[in-house]
């Protein structure tokens, strides 16, 4: 279910997504339905499993072999990201969330996620996530 309200820096948006729903499409046809084309995404999400591409360190931005993690117990994360129209006119959405890992924390690319619990997401229209 999405709600939305006017801002002064562009329309703000918060999307809430129920337990089974697929993170990404989910985004992407909210976006698309709203006729969203640019926006900022920021998130905290229970997922119920979730294949990730870990990246970077963050605590020492040094580069970091990529590695693939995926996961089924549930997890709640926390993130960022955008979504974008690509030149063919389809919304393509990327998140990316921090996940800790023997010690370390990771920024890692969202592949595919189901949401566990619920999601909740706020877009910013018109602005890039930093």
């Amino acid at each position: 279910m999405a709600k939305s309200r006017t801002h002064h820096i562009g329309r703000l948006v918060t999307v809430v997504l129920e337990p089974g729903e697929p993170l990404l499409a989910s985004v992407a046809q909210v976006a698309s339905s709203m006729g969203i084309s640019f926006a900022s995404v920021s998130f905290r999400a229970n997922l119920s499993s979730a294949r990730l591409i870990l990246g970077r360190r963050r605590y020492t931005r040094r580069a970091h072999d990529p590695d693939r993690v995926s996961f089924d117990d549930g997890r709640e994360v926390v993130g960022n990201g955008h979504i974008t129209q690509s030149e063919s006119g389809s919304v393509e959405v990327a998140l990316r969330c921090a996940v800790g890992r023997e010690r370390e924390v990771l920024v890692a690319d969202i592949v595919e996620a189901t949401v566990g619990d619920g999601a909740t997401l706020t877009l910013v229209e018109g602005y890039a996530a930093a």
